[in-house]
């Protein structure tokens, strides 16, 4: 049996692609809707997410199932990056937001 790696890369490539995608639309969601309550939606989908994975039945499930938690991953780090810098005085926000 032939196994193509297309369906692999994919499996890597649409966690990334999601993640980019999504940061700014997440971003400005959680500008509306608060910071905290975006970044504890993204920690619960990337969470669920990282689970189902492990559950996959199939590679196009593993693929949508990446995808999501792509969109987690930008919700927790969009949200957590707003709130640490909300609460770091001006000198200090690019030392810290360099560090990460």
């Amino acid at each position: 049996m032939h196994c193509s790696a297309l369906p692999f890369s994919w499996a890597v490539s649409d966690y990334v692609l999601a993640a980019a995608a999504f940061l700014i639309p997440i971003g400005r969601l959680s500008d509306i809707i608060g910071w905290k309550k975006v970044f504890i939606l993204g920690r619960g989908t990337f969470a669920a997410a990282s689970f189902l994975c492990a559950l996959a039945c199939s590679m196009m499930v593993l693929i949508v199932v990446r995808c999501i938690e792509g969109m987690g991953a930008a919700a927790m780090f969009g949200a957590g990056i707003a709130i640490l810098s909300s609460f770091l005085p001006i000198q200090e926000k690019g030392k810290v937001l360099g560090f990460l």
